[in-house]
């Protein structure tokens, strides 16, 4: 909760860069039950989520913060 704007952009950027991980490791598998179909799927809306939000906070909050500086 007292986290401040870069410290939380921060971490989304890292927990977006971690499912990179996660799906380099099923483009491994050759066999994708519909099960893993179904988890790399909402891997890919949670990575677009993160991403958004990123975004969100770099158009709103950063800049922000930035104009208020000037």
């Amino acid at each position: 909760l007292s986290m401040n704007p870069e410290d939380f952009l921060e971490r989304l950027v890292k927990m977006h860069d971690s499912t990179d991980v996660i799906l380099e490791g099923y483009d491994l598998v050759t066999n994708i039950n519909e099960g893993h179909g179904i988890a790399i799927a909402g891997i890919i809306r949670l990575r677009n989520a993160l991403m958004d939000s990123i975004e969100w906070i770099t158009q709103n909050l950063l800049e922000g913060d930035e104009e208020e500086e000037l």
